[in-house]
């Protein structure tokens, strides 16, 4: 079975993207790319033939060829997933067996324990939907949607919320799942189980086919749940202006640990990575560091070998970038972070942030809220930025602003935690300057700080 999509142009305040006719097989999963996130998003929705009124959210406009007719709408068929998935949680039901159904199984496809399944949230069922993690949230999301079958599904930047084994996995039994449907998913994620990929970054779109596996990919199942790890690099400042140490950390929802203790010393210009699945805990150490949680432990926090207090220590770029952003331009967001001592233009020359940019509302793109709640973050001043998914979002374009953003701030004598499921960003952060030469490998029961004092594994977010 084939699925024609019309030919149309989309038109924006800065430019426009012409679309031509283009066949494709159902089942298939497309992937759209560009530095344009909205683009993309107005993409998928006008290739699926989604409203003119939730296209027109994202800035652009559809405007037919001529004698080429939209897809039909049917709002049953045609689902969108978008970063603001975390609404899309009732409140409602106690469970998320009940969320899935909303309060009645009937309602329920008869394969949906095969969704559960590919997100890997059976673990998940009996747990509230409101107290779960920003990428547990964006798994029930998904299955919500999934479990009704559409026929056409927009999934717009929430794949990037997946750890990589979930992402790959589900990926590879989307087909599956929808075997009469056209799913469009716009990211930056990796191609294994993608049929075609669309860049938005040229005046008309471009199909490129992506060959595919003679048997189907299955990911080969791993715990949902894995041990938070810390990776650290060493930045070798022989007269490091600010340390830390913590000793036995560990934070506390509501009253269990969610992850063994943690122990490690650092100094200034040291960078560490805060990884593992969904679940594992990382947005729970950030915030708990942060103070934001209940913890418990030690943290030693010292500027020039003077004790301070983690509000005067830490800066923090929370997972969801709504949680920070106060300001409603790029400008004043980035004068009230830095307390009036840059020039905010100045800042985003030297990160290689186009111009336009400075001009940009912040009210409008959660990419942008993103990039500028990271930068942010890395001048306010504060000795250590904690940095949950920094390039969660965010285009191409976007995301070597950002390595580059937490470049400058490390070459300053800062210390980063940086939690992230993006394997680029982690690669082009590593090697991100000749000062970043010496790399521990950390599994939690192996990571040794100056104080040679071993972690352990963690459990849960």
């Amino acid at each position: 079975m084939d699925f024609v999509g019309p030919e149309f142009e989309l038109v924006g305040a800065r430019r426009t993207l012409k679309v031509p006719v283009q066949t494709i097989t159902v089942p298939s999963v497309v992937r759209v790319t560009g530095d344009d996130a909205l683009l993309n998003a107005a993409f998928a929705l006008g290739w699926l033939g989604f409203s003119q009124e939730s296209i027109g959210e994202t800035g652009y406009c559809v405007t037919l060829a001529e004698g080429r007719p939209s897809v039909p709408l049917n709002l049953n068929a045609k689902h969108y997933v978008g970063p603001d998935f975390r609404w899309e949680v009732s409140g409602f039901w106690p469970t998320v067996r009940d969320e899935l159904a909303m309060g009645d199984l009937r309602e329920l496809n008869p394969d949906h324990a095969r969704v559960v399944d590919a997100l890997g949230i059976t673990a998940l069922m009996d747990r509230d939907p409101r107290r779960l993690s920003g990428g547990e949230t964006a798994k029930v999301i998904l299955a919500a949607h999934l479990v009704r079958h559409p026929r056409f599904l927009v999934i717009d930047r929430v794949l990037d919320e997946l750890d990589v084994t979930a992402r790959t996995r589900l990926l590879g039994e989307l087909k599956g799942l929808l075997p009469e449907g056209v799913v469009l998913a716009a990211g930056q994620f990796e191609e294994t189980g993608v049929d075609i990929t669309v860049s938005t970054d040229s005046e008309e779109a471009r199909w490129t086919a992506i060959p595919q596996r003679d048997v189907p990919y299955r990911c080969p199942r791993e715990p949902t749940v894995g041990d938070l790890k810390l990776e650290v690099v060493r930045s070798r400042d022989p007269r490091p202006s600010a340390s830390m140490r913590i000793e036995g950390f560990k934070v506390l929802r509501p009253a269990e640990p969610v992850f063994e203790p943690i122990s490690c010393s650092l100094a200034a210009g040291d960078l560490v990575f805060v990884m593992g699945a969904n679940g594992c805990g990382k947005t729970s150490f950030l915030e708990g560091m942060a103070g934001l949680l209940k913890s418990q432990g030690l943290i030693d926090l010292r500027t020039n070998g003077q004790g301070v207090p983690p509000q005067q220590f830490f800066a923090l770029s929370p997972q969801d970038p709504r949680c920070d952003i106060t300001e409603t331009s790029v400008e004043a967001e980035l004068l009230t972070a830095s307390g009036g001592r840059l020039v905010p233009q100045v800042l985003l020359d030297e990160l290689g942030v186009s111009p336009e940019v400075m001009g940009s509302s912040l009210c409008d793109d959660i990419g942008l809220q993103k990039l500028i709640s990271v930068i942010a973050a890395t001048v306010r001043g504060k000795p250590c930025c904690l940095l949950d998914e920094p390039s969660l979002y965010l285009t191409r374009a976007f995301r070597s602003v950002t390595g580059r953003a937490i470049c400058r701030y490390l070459n300053e004598g800062g210390i980063v935690f940086c939690s992230s499921h993006d394997g680029d960003l982690i690669d082009d952060l590593r090697k991100g300057g000749v000062k970043y030469q010496s790399q521990d490998s950390i599994a939690t029961r192996g990571l040794r700080g100056a104080s040679d004092t071993p972690t352990s594994p963690g459990q849960n977010d």
